[in-house]
């Protein structure tokens, strides 16, 4: 692997020339002199390509080969590379090549057309290589990981090797292999700062990162490592090397783990060719089940190879399950491969035509995803970062749309203002070139620009010589703007819905940490009046000091999201300084302090709620708004196939405006409909194959296009119910929180005026637990939804993460969880204690070591729940809700909620005996009548009916023996619903036979 990945990075530098030279912006030639020196450059490109893929690559895979290693992960990446570099050799350059052949002999009024074209075909070129670098930065990257996961492993597998050879006799050793473990640790610690860094990694590499680490968080390797050490230290090593065997199977699984992100490295090629082949093989049944000339023979045929394809759709669908976009795609495309095969077996052509029609489009843009799949350069981002990149995007945008207002003015300048009209067009240069410059935009996006630039700079030339073909240029350089403004509007509007439901993911998680550190705050202000022991005091000074850490990461992780919240928290943490330094001296002031913090923290709290409200009224009002576009858009598409089965360029590119408002991919596949379109006249075609090619063409992208409407509507709905059910949840956590507080009041003022409690407190009391359960229920399932829409769980708001870390240190007087039946309270276990005769003190001290030993492991699992956590949903609400309430609030709440729900279970009983009484009551009146009509058997069957007789007893026997699961199936199989039409076709057989 080590050699492969010094390999790739020597390809990746051989490659960026030709990117440089590609992303350079250079003037568009005009005159044939600078048309030769693209040339030679193109050829150099092109000889470059072909050095690599023929002579670096070949020879690697012939290694591999040679050594039987065609089975290992960097084998297929190699051979997928070397047919991308192929096609760019032998396909891509070459038609580039070709055109500025023809341009460099044609006629300078028509060279502009030439070249526009050529750089459309050297944009191609571009993304390609940018692909590749993509690929190999990823792959470095991978490789990099496995590798230093790889050594630690064989490091710990060492130690712990040694670790069983120990006997204590030499304590020179021991200090050797502790030495070891602690090298471990250390080889670790670098290993999980790696994985951070890799977690804002693009695209899936990034995600099974992220994963990765969350999954070595959890398991809390460092801890176990050093119990290891410790077991060590006391010489008792079979301990260890059992601690060091659970440490090893963790990372070896975490080493497994990261095996599926070199096979999602090898998916992108074998299933772009894969997709691309279907598209042809359907587009090619498509047009022999329209024309309607099959034979029985034929007919036979053509339904088996559309359940073929159907099949195939499937197996890429596999391939690519770690894409979910992908895989929603090739489950539409099967689904309606699947409707069309029926439709054929139906005789109904026309519509098995439409379903086939469905598939083309949903494979053209499987086709046109895996071909386009560069990095996702959104990366991890705060909410903060999201809003500052949005606000970039929409400048970038206006900027753009001034240069589009110039662009469509210069076309009205050309007759009688060519001074102007050249000026106009050196302003947009100027704004294109500055766009090009911001780095931070999207690739794609940045791309786009780019290209729209170097048309301007030819458009410039062609003005200012007044060429015949300067009114041609000036409409490419308008098409190649809106383009880049569909790209760039596309993106900002993504953006856009992911920095609001991160946002809310932000403020949901930072009302959380400030409800517990508001709770925390009242209650050290009330432990600390009137004259707290020294105990309370240690403990209020530690609380404070975790309090104000939250408060001080809060105030900086609200700043820019929630304003007036951050000031609100910058206030509570000043007194809670305040409140510490008046310990341990002067309590009173302390506890008034520390009551003021929890005040201003309750103020920001309730800031923070009407920011949360505000911000889902605005995610619900930009998801429907551009589900209203869409949903015109798809109307008018729509109306267009239906009324005008060959629609003319000028109607397509009016669609495609329409679309580059904001849906770049439906705007895309617009264009290309209708630069097919314009090869449909008669007079454009040389012959009948380019005519049904060009047809076939605009009808592959038109279906493109039906199918991207339909799945953005479906996705924009989608969208649009998560931000309203995310709104209702911010509300219902702003009630159940101001629930607990009012509840917990009178519940404390019911409780002062009678501590033994009665129906009133009881009442209060269940109240209270479903307001915590709502509280619970709405920030977790809040945090989920936010999961949903941004694709991502953990929060890239650090601040706020250490917030969360500090947070969770709080809650030390959370109530125990529930026990188990059987374990013995310490109460009980005291009580049992006294109880006890002289004779058995000793097995009394035993169970009292034992009872200490699960207090203990059930105050480590309580510091456990109380882990906040770094990720968009909640890890412990309830336990959030509880410290709002107050332990003892919490703790009788929790009680009623536990004698309600032994009453329910009793009801419930009584209602089971009820029922089984019944049962019991029917069988007797059974073997009653069964006595009275000797022919009835045992199963209440007459004899002689189906199913009846002496072996039925056996058959009911052998039923009954089964497990559970499979009488079960068994019953339900006999109850499966017939396939659609099925009834039909029987009542029309039945009838027919009549």
């Amino acid at each position: 692997m080590k050699n492969a990945t010094i390999f790739l990075a020597a390809l990746a530098a051989a490659f960026l020339p030709a990117i440089s030279a590609a992303r350079a912006g250079q003037p568009a030639p005009q005159d044939s002199q600078a048309i030769r020196k693209v040339q030679d450059s193109q050829r150099e490109a092109q000889q470059m390509s072909r050095e690599i893929a023929t002579e670096m690559i070949s020879m690697r895979l012939r290694q591999l080969e040679d050594n039987g290693l065609t089975d290992i992960p960097i084998y297929e990446d190699l051979k997928a590379m070397h047919s991308r570099l192929d096609d760019v050799a032998n396909k891509i350059i070459p038609e580039v090549m070709e055109l500025l052949d023809k341009a460099a002999q044609a006629k300078p009024e028509d060279r502009p057309k030439l070249i526009a074209q050529m750089l459309g075909k050297k944009q191609k070129v571009l993304l390609a290589l940018l692909a590749e670098q993509e690929r190999l930065r990823m792959r470095r990257q991978q490789a990099e990981l496995t590798a230093r996961l790889t050594e630690i492993i064989g490091q710990q597998k060492k130690t712990r090797e040694s670790t069983l050879k120990l006997t204590g006799a030499d304590i020179q050793e021991t200090l050797v292999v502790v030495d070891n473990q602690k090298t471990v640790a250390v080889l670790y610690g670098k290993f999980m700062g790696m994985l951070e860094q890799a977690a804002g990694w693009s695209g899936e590499a990034g995600a099974i990162a992220g994963e990765t680490r969350r999954n070595l968080l959890k398991a809390n390797l460092p801890g176990v490592m050093s119990s290891a050490v410790d077991q060590l230290n006391v010489s008792k090593f079979t301990d260890a090397a059992k601690i060091q065997a659970d440490v090893l199977d963790a990372l070896n699984k975490v080493l497994a783990f990261l095996r599926r992100l070199e096979e999602k490295l090898q998916q992108d090629a074998t299933s772009l060719e894969a997709v691309r082949q279907l598209l042809k093989q359907q587009q090619q049944l498509k047009n022999k089940v329209a024309a309607g000339e099959m034979s029985g023979k034929e007919s036979e045929i053509a339904l088996i190879e559309q359940n073929s394809i159907k099949l195939k759709i499937q197996e890429v669908g596999n391939k690519v399950s770690a894409d979910k976009s992908l895989v929603d795609l090739a489950d539409r495309s099967a689904a309606s491969a699947g409707q069309a095969r029926q439709l054929m077996f139906d005789q109904s052509p026309d519509k098995a035509v439409e379903q086939q029609g469905r598939v083309i489009g949903y494979l053209a843009e499987m086709e046109k995803r895996l071909a386009d799949k560069l990095a996702d350069q959104k990366g991890n981002k705060s909410a903060k970062e999201l809003d500052a990149l949005a606000a970039l995007m929409q400048q970038a945008l206006l900027n753009l749309q001034q240069a589009l207002k110039i662009e469509v003015a210069i076309a009205q300048e050309l007759a009688g203002q060519a001074a102007k009209a050249a000026q106009d067009q050196k302003s947009v240069v100027g704004i294109l070139a500055d766009a090009a410059s911001k780095k931070e935009l999207p690739m794609v996006v940045t791309a786009r620009v780019e290209t729209a630039h170097q048309q301007a700079q030819s458009t410039v030339q062609s003005i200012e010589k007044n060429s015949p073909d300067r009114s041609q240029a000036v409409q490419e350089t308008e098409k190649a703007i809106r383009k880049a403004i569909a790209e760039l509007a596309s993106a900002l509007a993504e953006t856009k819905r992911d920095s609001l439901a991160t946002k809310l993911g932000e403020l949901n998680r930072a009302a959380e940490a400030l409800d517990r550190a508001s709770a925390t705050a009242r209650q050290t202000a009330n432990d600390l009046k009137p004259k707290p022991p020294q105990d309370k005091i240690d403990k209020a000074k530690e609380d404070l000091n975790n309090v104000n850490e939250v408060t001080d990461k809060i105030s900086q992780a609200l700043e820019k999201i929630a304003d007036d919240a951050a000031k609100t928290v910058k206030e509570a943490n000043q007194s809670g300084q305040e409140a510490g330094k008046n310990l341990p001296a002067k309590t009173d002031d302390a506890a008034k302090k520390s009551q003021e913090a929890a005040g201003k923290m309750d103020q920001a709290i309730n800031q923070i709620h009407k920011e949360m409200e505000k911000t889902a009224l605005e995610l619900e009002k930009t998801s429907q708004t551009e589900l209203t576009h869409v949903e015109d858009l798809k109307n008018k598409i729509e109306k267009t196939m239906q009324e005008k089965p060959n629609p003319s360029s000028k109607d397509l590119n009016e669609l495609a405006r329409l679309a580059s408002e904001t849906q770049a991919p439906i705007a895309s596949a617009l264009e290309q409909a209708s630069d097919a379109a314009k090869a449909l006249p008669p007079d454009n075609l040389k012959t009948e194959q380019t005519k049904d090619e060009a047809k076939d063409s605009v009808d592959k992208e038109m279906q493109r296009a039906n199918v991207l409407t339909d799945m953005k509507k479906e996705n924009l709905n989608e969208q649009l119910e998560l931000a309203k059910e995310m709104l209702e949840l911010a509300r219902q956590q702003q009630k159940a929180s101001e629930q607990i507080a009012e509840t917990g009041k009178k519940l404390d003022s019911k409780m002062e005026q009678n501590p033994q409690g009665d129906e009133e407190a009881n009442k209060l009391a269940e109240e209270l637990q479903k307001a915590m359960e709502d509280y619970a229920q709405s920030t977790t399932e809040l945090g989920q939804d936010v999961e949903e829409m941004t694709g991502r769980q953990e929060m890239a708001n650090r601040p706020l993460r250490q917030a969360l870390d500090a947070a969770s240190k709080l809650g030390g007087r959370q109530l125990p969880q529930k026990q188990e039946p059987g374990n013995q309270p310490q109460d009980q276990a005291n009580q049992d204690q006294a109880n006890q005769d002289q004779a058995n003190q000793d097995q009394a001290n035993q169970d009292q070591a034992n009872q200490d030993q699960a207090n203990q492991n059930q105050q480590g699992q309580q510091q456990q729940n109380n882990q906040m956590g770094n990720t968009m949903t909640p890890q412990s609400a309830m336990q959030t809700a509880q410290m709002m309430a107050g332990e003892r609030n919490a703790q009788m709440a929790q009680n009623a909620a536990r004698q309600a729900q032994q009453q329910q279970q009793g009801q419930n009983q009584q209602g089971q005996n009820q029922n089984q009484n019944n049962q019991q009551q029917n069988q007797q009146r059974s073997r009653s009548d069964q006595s009275k009509d000797p022919q009835l058997t045992p199963g209440g069957q007459r004899a002689g009916d189906a199913g009846g007789g002496k072996d039925d007893k056996k058959g009911d026997t052998w039923f009954t023996s089964l497990p559970q699961a499979t009488r079960d199936s068994m019953k339900s199989s006999g109850k499966q619903t017939p396939p659609p039409g099925y009834e039909e076709r029987l009542e029309q057989y039945f009838g027919g036979s009549e």
